[in-house]
């Protein structure tokens, strides 16, 4: 009698599954929610928090921080204040102190502070801005005093021969003054509207001022860009303009001299 074959068991086919595979994604763990954007306030709360830890107020920071940037080298300190006075870094400087002024108006001088008069203009001369407690009188002081810088450097470009105001009634023949002797075509051709664009690009500033001075006016139609206002009689920057030429001629040597 043979053997029996053994009966090998049939394999069943691997059935494919058709639901998705699981992404990548939903192995991912659960991220947290995302945090809502500070406000500006709460930013500078954070700041503010921040120099109380290091025992600094904010004027202490602000002068470090532009004293640091004087140091050699390319260093974080130095690229960010050279970002700010550049220009890079925005708002810049101007709207800054515009701020600064305009808020400091609304605050109350202390009573124990006795660096401006009561009713003055806010300006004092007999101290230093440094020396000067509140922010409205320190900051008129010394923008004052910055301008009092820029004009006189302008006096100096004013009296220069360059500017051809130099007018000599004798010269000698082949001197360096020549050129500026006076004659009586000098006199024909001279006009106020030539010696006003002298001193507009010679003394701006100065030009500025005086305007603002005689014309009550001046600034507000300055700043809307408005044209200047003129008197029925007389053009406005005539009158002001008049005054000009007394002070660079103040600034001369020869009206130092002696009598």
């Amino acid at each position: 009698m043979e053997p029996e074959t053994p009966v090998r068991a049939i394999p069943r086919p691997i059935q494919r599954s058709h639901t998705t595979p699981a992404s990548s994604s939903t192995l991912r763990p659960p991220t947290s929610e995302r945090k809502a954007a500070q406000s500006s306030e709460e930013k500078v709360i954070a700041i503010l928090d921040a120099l109380v830890q290091m025992r600094w107020t904010v004027p202490k920071f602000l002068a470090e921080l532009f004293k640091y940037s004087d140091a050699p080298g390319d260093t974080q300190v130095n690229r960010t204040v050279t970002s700010i006075l550049n220009g890079t870094t925005k708002p810049n400087m101007a709207t800054v102190f515009e701020i600064i002024y305009k808020r400091s108006l609304k605050v109350d001088f202390k009573k124990s502070d006795t660096t401006v008069k009561p009713g003055s203009n806010m300006f004092n001369p007999d101290l230093r801005p440094s020396d000067i407690a509140h922010a409205t009188p320190a900051l008129t002081t010394w923008a004052v005093r910055r301008a009092a810088d820029v004009v006189n450097s302008e006096a100096q470009e004013m009296v220069d021969e360059k500017t051809g105001l130099h007018l000599r009634a004798r010269v000698k023949v082949g001197s360096r003054y020549e050129s500026n002797q006076i004659s009586w075509e000098a006199v024909q051709h001279f006009s106020f509207k030539h010696l006003q664009e002298i001193a507009d690009n010679n003394s701006p500033a100065m030009t500025f001022l005086l305007n603002a001075y005689t014309n009550k006016g001046f600034l507000e139609t300055e700043k809307e860009g408005q044209e200047m206002s003129v008197r029925q009689r007389r053009p406005q920057n005539l009158v002001s303009f008049r005054h000009l030429p007394a002070f660079f001629w103040a600034s001369t040597h020869p009206i130092n001299r002696y009598p």
